[in-house]
């Protein structure tokens, strides 16, 4: 997704959760800051231009404020994703956005992935899709907590001064190895009857409400 800005100013953007590379389209006067509780994954990404090792539920980023926090595929890894929420939506200036993109938990795809444990998604990467990385420092794939839905989300944006801009939501067809084909073609017919509708993933843009003036300040006497 491509964001404009004036040419003369720095697009300040938070990629909260980076991880090893950008998953969007910047200006090209943007400076990035990129938060992640790996330093192994922080030194791999290049796309970023001052790297902070941290929380995004916890970390206090003082008087910076974003133009722009990027959180992707990052939500369903935390402890806590509304107090993250709340916390990036607190390092936004007025008018600044927040992108959001995250599996949806009541799909048969966020099901499966809660109800199985970390060991076995690392397995899965490694023996069925060739990815000798995978579970080492820094590499996905991470463990999944799945603690957090569109409208719970929504809820908390919106209790954090955000209003809703966009959303889409819409299913992912990977290409599965044999041995995972036919169990994806039985979660392809569960899905009919869940809440998300076929849909295995979401995606949101918010932004953030100017502040309100005091009434009374502006009052004449």
């Amino acid at each position: 997704m491509a964001h404009t800005a004036h040419s003369d100013e720095e697009f300040l953007v938070l990629d909260a959760g980076c991880g090893m590379d950008m998953s969007v389209e910047l200006p090209p006067n943007a400076h990035v800051l990129g938060i992640d509780v790996s330093e192994a994954a922080l030194a791999r990404n290049s796309a970023i231009d001052e790297r902070i090792v941290g929380d995004i539920e916890t970390y206090a980023f003082g008087p910076r404020r974003f133009d722009l926090i990027i959180c992707h595929d990052v939500l369903e890894h935390l402890d806590d994703p509304t107090a993250a929420v709340r916390n990036l939506a607190g390092a936004l200036k007025h008018g600044g956005e927040l992108d959001v993109r995250m599996p949806i938990l009541w799909s048969a795809k966020g099901i499966l992935t809660k109800l199985t444990p970390h060991r076995f998604h690392v397995w899965s990467y490694r023996r069925l899709f060739g990815i000798p990385t995978a579970g080492q420092e820094g590499f996905a794939p991470f463990p999944t907590r799945l603690r957090i839905t569109p409208k719970r989300l929504e809820r908390q944006a919106a209790s954090a001064g955000l209003d809703r801009v966009s959303v889409e939501t819409w299913r992912v067809r990977p290409s599965l190895p044999g041995p995972l084909r036919a169990v994806w073609t039985v979660v392809g017919w569960a899905e009919k009857v869940l809440p998300a509708r076929g849909a295995t993933e979401y995606r949101a843009r918010f932004r953030k409400r100017a502040a309100r003036r005091n009434s009374e300040a502006l009052t004449v006497q």
